[in-house]
């Protein structure tokens, strides 16, 4: 279902990072590869990032504040 509705991102990018999970490592190489505008995210190794190179950082709380969606 999901392979319907998003773009695979074949990432090239490698970032030197710190942050304390590794592994979170590629959700921003995926990011930065493809342009995104926000990460959403409950993952407080990520949120402490807001912003990540002008990509914006929310929790999926915080984006629906943003965006002002209920």
């Amino acid at each position: 279902e999901l392979h319907r509705t998003c773009n695979i991102i074949a990432t090239t990018t490698k970032l030197r990072v710190e942050i304390s999970d590794l592994d979170d490592v590629m959700i921003l190489e995926c990011a930065v590869e493809a342009e995104a505008d926000y990460i959403i995210s409950g993952d407080p190794d990520l949120t402490v990032l807001h912003p990540f190179r002008k990509i914006q950082i929310f929790t999926p709380s915080e984006y629906f504040e943003q965006s002002n969606v209920t």
